[in-house]
């Protein structure tokens, strides 16, 4: 399986796993049956409300047909129900946040890699290219990654992490971040743990000036380790 080693601006390595053809035509497929559904719901819905015209109605249905990944894509974060379902979703090659921008660059060369072409150029692009791009994905600077964070844990197991019934939330300021921004703490602790090389230690050190200045909380020189566990569990207990 092919992968794609990020590194973070804390000079921190996460790898992801890239997305299969099987795995991203399956997803395809899945989207194909959700689509369907879903216009076939709202097509009786508007024939039984009959609140608009014929040609109205049609355009709305137009409207959702096309614009279906690019809505579910950018209000998921990356994820279509298929790909929610296969666990695969788009993210920049460079890691950074996507934004509705990249999202659209990537929708509407859709055209081009699987409707014009029946996907015969999309599929030779991503058998081909290094890290499995479409011609929307090259030139949106995306990829297809599968499992999100690689290794990392997900949220169910970091919501399953155990916190004593008299522990105190010592920054509760960090409900401020968000599951994707704990999970990533969590994951740069788990690297640590593995490789305490003076890199991964230098990078932890960064993160956790870095979430002072970000909470606007004073740690009374708490080592960097104890500082990023304790962000974690308070997030943790604060959202049980």
């Amino acid at each position: 399986m092919r992968n794609l080693v990020v590194n973070t601006p804390g000079n921190v390595r996460i790898e992801y796993a890239l997305a299969s053809i099987k795995q991203r035509i399956t997803a395809f497929v899945l989207d194909v049956l959700f689509l369907v559904s879903f216009l076939v719901l709202v097509l009786v819905l508007l024939q039984v409300s009959s609140l608009c015209s014929e040609d109205i109605n049609n355009a709305i249905l137009v409207g959702i047909f096309l614009s279906y990944t690019l809505i579910c894509e950018w209000l998921m974060f990356g994820y279509t129900p298929g790909k929610l379902v296969l666990g695969i979703r788009v993210m920049r090659l460079d890691g950074r946040p996507m934004e509705f921008a990249d999202y659209l660059l990537r929708w509407l060369f859709r055209s081009v890699d699987i409707y014009s072409s029946a996907g015969t150029i999309g599929l030779a692009m991503v058998g081909s290219t290094p890290y499995r791009q479409r011609l929307g994905d090259v030139l949106a600077g995306s990829v297809v990654v599968h499992g999100g964070y690689g290794q990392s844990p997900k949220l169910n197991e970091l919501l399953k992490m155990p916190v004593k019934s008299d522990a105190e939330v010592q920054f509760p300021k960090v409900r401020l971040l968000s599951e994707e921004d704990v999970l990533f703490l969590r994951n740069v602790l788990i690297r640590v743990q593995r490789h305490p090389n003076k890199a991964h230690k230098e990078a932890l050190e960064t993160l956790a000036a870095a979430m002072e200045i970000r909470l606007d909380i004073r740690t009374g020189g708490m080592e960097p380790r104890l500082f990023i566990q304790q962000l974690v569990e308070d997030y943790v207990a604060l959202t049980r």
